[in-house]
């Protein structure tokens, strides 16, 4: 039954928004009325509403409550990250600890139906203002569109977002057991797994680490003075859709989102961290990712660390340099930053 505070405020609307109006008072309305379904959990009628008045990628409201809404959908709560959030400690398993999330534990497969409710949810924050998705989406290519606030505005809350999405994909595929936060720590129950490593590293590539080149192998192998990649030691136990000697393009897809999650995670952790104090307490993260992008530069991965856009990363990289190169990228930023 709808509720009397909600048939209310749809009666404010339509006095106020009613037959007449102009458009950008509809598009308005439309919004407000999004916004109520969503203070209800009514995910979807907000998402027929906003969809029903056609793609507004210039407004900034529009494009945060129709992200809202698909996170709605993937079952993500503010109010629950926030909770989350608060366990998060410097050092330990580093990234690992997002993987205890409780949006992380639904991640049941590779095209999870909330991980692709996600992403569009983040998508439509990146790509706000029209940015074609074959593009970088670049927090200078939002600053070009919208003025400061509202570019502030669309980079946090894709900060957030971006955190819960890193925490779905580091749990399936890092094979985390949902409470320890450590990487190859196993799963008895569906989705099960008994890998050690995210990917299979068939190819024993060079990698720079601390001004030494090392193999993959190698890298791996580091304990002393501290443990580089957990427990991914052998860097032939990747999860088992990541297997092969090669990556299929399906296989390049699947490494290229982990890619654009985390080239564009720590792109908006870098921009409002300079602008929002709350923001400080994760210098420590951010400085492990400094590191790896330190030992990237040195071990020629520029161009894929700076990609933040999927189709031009399969694009680039369904070849064999290219996934080489992805080999590279995920010892230096999924192995070493989810321990």
């Amino acid at each position: 039954m709808v509720s009397f505070f909600k048939l209310f405020l749809f009666s404010l609307l339509i006095i106020f928004f009613g037959c007449g109006s102009s458009e950008g008072d509809k598009i308005r309305f439309a919004i407000t009325e999004a916004e109520i379904h969503l203070n209800t959990l009514e995910c979807n009628k907000a998402i027929t509403i906003l969809e029903e008045i056609g793609a507004q990628n210039s407004n900034r409201r529009y494009v945060q409550t129709l992200a809202s809404a698909y996170a709605c959908k993937a079952g993500f709560k503010e109010t629950t990250l926030f909770t989350d959030l608060g366990s998060v400690s410097a050092g330990g398993t580093l990234l690992g600890q997002f993987t205890k999330f409780a949006s992380a534990l639904n991640m049941t497969s590779s095209d999870d139906i909330d991980f692709l409710n996600m992403q569009t949810a983040i998508d439509t924050l990146l790509y706000a203002g029209g940015l074609s998705t074959s593009n970088n989406p670049t927090v200078d290519s939002r600053a070009s569109m919208f003025n400061a606030d509202d570019a502030l505005n669309i980079n946090t809350q894709l900060f957030y977002l971006l955190f819960d999405q890193l925490g779905r994909y580091g749990y399936y595929y890092g094979c985390y057991d949902g409470s320890s936060g450590a990487k190859g720590a196993g799963r008895s129950s569906a989705p099960t797994c008994s890998n050690e490593c995210f990917a299979h590293y068939w190819s024993n590539e060079n990698i720079s680490s601390g001004g030494s080149t090392v193999s993959i192998s190698a890298y791996l192998a580091i304990t002393n003075p501290a443990d580089l990649a957990g427990t991914c030691d052998d860097r032939t136990s990747g999860h088992t859709s990541l297997q092969g000697t090669d990556y299929t393009t399906s296989q390049v897809t699947t490494l290229c989102q982990g890619v654009v999650i985390m080239n564009n995670f720590i792109q908006v952790l870098t921009e409002i961290s300079a602008k929002v104090t709350a923001f400080a307490a994760f210098a420590t993260v951010k400085a492990f990712f400094d590191t790896a992008r330190s030992n990237g530069t040195a071990t020629g991965i520029t161009d894929l660390m700076d990609t933040l856009s999927l189709t031009k990363c399969v694009a680039d990289n369904d070849n064999t340099a290219g996934k080489k190169n992805l080999m590279k990228y995920f010892v230096l930023f999924y192995e070493s930053t989810f321990l």
